[in-house]
């Protein structure tokens, strides 16, 4: 019972961090590339994938995006 919920709370975490992140980019002019947005594909990797596997595929979304460069 406590590692299912420590597994929701790393999932609730990581999916906050990308919810927080998406509108200070937004305000700097940065928007998506992709389809759907990183916080849609942090919470689809979440509930498809292990938590290491899932965490790689985000880290991926986010280094083959690369907002950072676009300013």
């Amino acid at each position: 019972l406590g590692k299912m919920l420590l597994m929701k709370l790393h999932h609730r975490f990581i999916i906050a961090f990308f919810d927080l992140l998406r509108p200070v980019l937004g305000y700097m002019g940065i928007c998506c590339i992709y389809p759907f947005s990183c916080s849609d594909y942090v919470a689809l990797a979440l509930q498809q994938n292990i938590f290491p596997l899932a965490l790689l595929k985000i880290a991926l979304r986010v280094l083959s995006c690369n907002p950072i460069t676009a300013l």
